[in-house]
């Protein structure tokens, strides 16, 4: 009697395995007062930071603090978000963020000793189709922080 046992390897799909991985997302209004205005967090494998500077479109310069892992937990999962396609794309920007006061977003995107910056309109007409998840996602996990 022949027994065969079948395994397979299943990569975790989560992109930011490395030490220096992280994903940085966030949003910026230009005339706007408050500290809704801008909001930018850092993600890493283990936790959830938020920029304490919060400096109009910044891509570095962050101070970054630590938030809970309850916050961490309802937002970890937006990397699964960020669609192949924008990560073969170069540095960029989608639209023009803020261009006429609509706000803009940012991400970050640290993988394998690689960042790349984009930024994409608010208005979702002004940006590719298949952005339109990370950008509905992107705001949706800032509203789900800042309750």
């Amino acid at each position: 009697m022949y027994f065969i046992f079948l395994t397979s390897c299943h990569k975790d799909n989560n992109i930011l395995e490395g030490e220096n991985d992280y994903l940085i997302f966030g949003r910026f209004y230009g005339f706007c007062g408050g500290e809704t205005c801008m909001e930018t967090f850092k993600l890493t494998d283990t936790a959830l930071f938020e920029d304490t500077i919060d400096a109009y479109r910044a891509t570095d310069g962050f101070s970054f603090v630590k938030l809970s892992n309850v916050k961490f937990n309802m937002v970890k999962d937006i990397i699964n978000d960020i669609p192949s396609q924008l990560r073969q794309e170069e540095e960029k920007t989608f639209g023009c963020p803020d261009c006429y006061d609509q706000g803009g977003l940012m991400i970050q995107l640290s993988t394998e000793n690689t960042i790349k910056t984009w930024f994409l309109d608010q208005t979702k007409m002004d940006i590719p189709t298949y952005l339109h998840g990370i950008h509905d996602s992107i705001n949706a996990k800032i509203e789900l922080i800042n309750q």
